[in-house]
């Protein structure tokens, strides 16, 4: 299994269509005319291929847990994707680079779907850890180009003393269970990218972590989509229970490989 902290060399085009794309030459979970360029390409796959399996277990209080199918992860990313585009405006086309968004809050459920989210509309993730202080995020803002900052209500305040710093930066609400969390009744096509360029968008910046910052200010460290899949391709394709937090790489890692194989996880 790969080290989640270790980041992938590119692989090569190949790697990222067809069967190729798992390292094996006939596995069923992606038809020959099945190309994966993007994550959010690998969850609409995985929700079109088998739409009701439970993936993720979140508990709702204590250690009662609600399971949540692929296809409602799909929907209800497609439902906030909706909301945060009155906010946050849209690629229109893959000559522009992605916008870079920082998400800041634990590791909820609805933090889980923003990441999604944006995952979807092709913007690039910075992850926030809640243990940074102001100068630190102010660092990582600064050095990744951030220009949206997505915080849960209970760190709005630090959120809003960072924009007082950066004008720049535009703040925002984690979207809350009242936005997406309904019935599921009719499952349409959640695909909002058909005007990028997967063979652009590949080599572009999925998400960004960041060091510890034990030695200095955190240094942000890069995913390119294409390093991503092929990172969430190795796993002991296992069901999986974490204590991570989702912006811990570890976190987002082991989320997407339990998408990748199809194993549901705990978080």
């Amino acid at each position: 299994m790969t080290p989640a902290q270790i980041a992938l060399p590119d692989a090569p085009p190949e790697l990222l269509s067809k069967s190729s794309l798992q390292n094996t030459e006939h596995d069923e979970r992606f038809p020959e005319d099945i190309a994966v360029w993007t994550v959010d390409a690998l969850v609409r796959h995985r929700a079109r291929l088998n739409p009701h399996a439970t993936i993720v277990s979140y508990p709702s209080s204590g250690v009662d847990f609600v399971d949540y199918s692929m296809q409602q992860l799909g929907v209800f990313a497609y439902r906030v994707a909706r909301h945060y585009q009155t906010f946050i405006p849209n690629r229109t086309t893959s000559s522009i680079p992605p916008t870079t968004v920082a998400i800041f809050g634990p590791s909820s459920f609805n933090y889980l779907v923003t990441m999604l989210v944006l995952t979807k509309l092709g913007h690039t993730v910075l992850f926030l850890s809640t243990r940074l202080s102001q100068v630190a995020i102010e660092s990582l803002i600064e050095t990744t180009g951030a220009t949206y900052l997505l915080a849960d209500t209970r760190f709005l305040e630090l959120a809003t003393n960072v924009s007082n710093n950066i004008p720049s930066l535009h703040i925002g609400s984690i979207a809350g269970m009242g936005v997406f969390d309904f019935p599921v009744e009719v499952h349409a096509d959640t695909r909002m990218d058909y005007h990028l360029d997967p063979a652009v968008e590949v080599n572009n910046n999925i998400y960004i972590i960041h060091s510890s910052g034990s030695t200095g200010l955190p240094k942000p460290i890069y995913q390119p989509q294409r390093s991503a899949i092929v990172n969430y391709s190795s796993s002991m394709d296992m069901k999986e229970f974490i204590t991570l937090p989702i912006y811990h790489n570890h976190g987002i890692c082991n989320f997407f490989r339990a998408i990748y194989s199809g194993k549901s996880i705990l978080i």
